[in-house]
């Protein structure tokens, strides 16, 4: 699918004005039908539609497990895409929606049921994530060719697992939610790395969704940070080659020799 269309803009520079032709992310819309009714209108790349559905109902507590879904179907249309949502109960509970800092909605209320407890044993070093956040870095195709979209990853410590750009650092961490929802990969274990701050609602997805460590080139919030520690949560943030900021550590991330003090 293509995710960048050519627009017509006119470019000032030193060397005066000129007409030129940029590429621009590719903005469509998803209509979420749960059970026959319209439930939220997502604005995104329209590239997992599926997965980015199913992350959504999960992150926002109108489901709970997998087999709560009994079916996403994606249509395409003149107008953007529909998703036919089937859930098995048919009186999903709408839930209480808050304006976030992405001028999006979400159920801010919901519980984190998959935060995990403090760990035996770390999943990674500080070192790994570095490594991780440049190999994001270097696939980062479509922000290059456009410079306008977010991107996440799901990976272990050594690898990165699946990619996802977005127009909006919420659909891309739904995104990668539903992908686990949906193919039952356990996250317990699994880093969900992406370029965009950490609010207090990425951190409660990120806490909902059950991860072992949740890691940022950007930095988090006060209320992200507050969160991390509140729930257990390992929260590191502002990764660049030289280092990175470890808001909480949880036992998550093993600080041994060099790695304990990364900057």
């Amino acid at each position: 699918m293509d995710v960048h269309k050519q627009c017509e803009a006119i470019s000032y520079s030193a060397e005066g004005l000129r007409p030129v032709a940029v590429n621009a992310v590719l903005e469509t819309s998803l209509l979420l039908l749960v059970n026959g009714r319209e439930l939220a209108t997502l604005q995104c790349t329209g590239l997992y539609p599926r997965y980015l559905a199913a992350g959504f109902l999960f992150c926002n507590g109108i489901v709970g497990q997998a087999r709560d879904i009994g079916d996403i179907a994606v249509d395409e249309r003149e107008d953007g895409l529909v998703a036919r949502i089937e859930l098995v109960s048919k009186a999903p509970v709408a839930p209480r929606l808050s304006l976030t800092s992405g001028q999006g909605l979400a159920a801010l209320g919901c519980g984190p049921e998959g935060a995990a407890a403090k760990r035996n044993a770390p999943v990674c070093t500080p070192g790994q994530l570095l490594t991780l956040a440049a190999e994001l870095e270097a696939r980062s195709e479509l922000y290059r060719a456009t410079r306008g979209c977010h991107n996440s990853t799901l990976c272990s410590a050594g690898e990165i697992l699946f990619f996802c750009p977005d127009i909006g650092r919420h659909n891309a961490i739904d995104t990668i939610a539903g992908k686990c929802l949906l193919e039952g990969i356990d996250t317990r274990d699994k880093i969900l790395l992406s370029t965009g701050r950490v609010s207090g609602e990425i951190a409660l997805k990120a806490a909902r969704c059950g991860f072992a460590v949740l890691a940022s080139r950007s930095m988090a919030t006060s209320l992200g940070a507050e969160l991390a520690r509140k729930l257990g949560l390992t929260l590191v943030g502002d990764i660049t080659p030289e280092g990175c900021l470890i808001y909480h550590n949880s036992g998550s991330v093993g600080l041994t020799g060099t790695d304990r003090s990364p900057r």
